[in-house]
């Protein structure tokens, strides 16, 4: 079962090809029906372990692997979700795939448009294909005896626990990091200035939250469209008038939510500038709206945000992790907004 953001993407459920509990040989009998068949579909992983929860998706076109997606929620934490995408996320979807207590699934898609919106602009790269191939060969891969005979190896139970055990602790780690609200003094690399826009890059949503936040402490109007739990922010703020939108596809109780549209997120946008024109504006994932849109639609979003808000007394920021866009992706984003570098 997927879980937060990947559930939240739409991801096709595609014709499933077949299910298993994970393990060496269901990874192994997974990457070769791939590779022979030249599949295009999804390998899907889903683990549940001490408490926490983590899914994941390993996409392929044709047999190589074009886009890997991985989500951990830890135990006792609705506030926190950590996305992985790119290597990083590869790594984990297979390493789950190992542990016995996964569950593990390949599902074929017939028509490519169905994902057309989760792939575009990161299409098959030689680097990702050798990550895969990398894993494969530390991992899974057989060995040849003497005389050519080939022997499978078996990967000790104890060496999965390890590797998950591994995987854990880097997870709570970076759960701590992002749980743990630092009041810390701010480094702003260039003044901010009505009618302006600034990409905010950092690996987590805190420095953007906190230039957002000082913004509406100092008298601006706000309006936060974030990822992150709303009482994550509202937590970071002390007085002030913010409006609080939750960036998702499920409906809560206590928040105000929107949709990754990008046509919604204009509109509620644009109905908050026509009553508050000197206003602070956040928009703390820009990697979630690529994911649930696609990049060109993003860029063509962004620039209309952009205009507006030079055309009115308004701040926009701007959240991305770099590391979740490709070099040139970075470059092309980068161009339309002043660049802030959290420290």
């Amino acid at each position: 079962m997927l879980v937060g953001a990947i559930a939240d993407m739409g991801v096709p459920e595609g014709e499933l090809v077949e299910r298993k509990a994970g393990g060496l040989s269901s990874f192994r009998a997974f990457m070769n029906k791939v590779r022979t068949d030249s599949f295009t579909g999804y390998m899907q992983s889903s683990l549940a372990l001490e408490g926490h929860d983590s899914s994941g998706i390993l996409l392929f076109e044709e047999g190589k692997p074009v886009l890997a997606i991985y989500s951990f929620r830890p135990s006792g934490n609705d506030t926190v979700e950590i996305v992985y995408r790119g290597e990083r996320a590869l790594e984990f979807v297979c390493s789950d795939s190992l542990n016995n207590g996964s569950a593990v699934e390949l599902r074929r898609i017939e028509d490519p448009k169905q994902t057309e919106g989760m792939v575009k602009g990161r299409g098959p790269t030689k680097e990702f294909a050798k990550a895969l191939d990398r894993f494969y060969q530390t991992r899974v891969a057989t060995t040849q005896e003497k005389g050519g005979k080939e022997k499978r190896e078996k990967l000790a139970p104890e060496s999965v626990d390890n590797l998950s055990e591994h995987i854990l602790d880097f997870h709570r780690r970076t759960a701590l990091e992002k749980a743990t609200t630092k009041k810390k003094e701010l480094v702003i690399d260039v003044e901010l200035v009505e009618g302006s826009s600034y990409l905010v890059e950092e690996s987590n949503r805190d420095y953007s939250h906190s230039v957002f936040a000082m913004l509406v402490q100092k008298g601006m109007p706000g309006i936060a469209i974030t990822r992150s739990n709303p009482k994550v922010l509202r937590g970071s703020m002390e007085g002030g008038n913010a409006k609080i939108l939750w960036l998702t596809d499920h409906e809560a109780k206590e928040d105000e939510t929107v949709t990754p549209s990008l046509e919604k997120i204009m509109v509620v946008i644009e109905e908050f500038l026509a009553k508050a024109e000197e206003s602070a504006i956040l928009l703390d994932d820009l990697q979630y709206l690529i994911s649930s849109n696609n990049f060109e639609g993003a860029v063509r979003f962004i620039r209309s945000l952009v205009d507006k808000v030079s055309e009115q007394h308004a701040i926009f920021l701007l959240s991305v992790d770099p590391n979740s866009l490709s070099n040139q992706e970075r470059s092309i984003v980068e161009r339309e907004l002043n660049v802030l570098v959290s420290r």
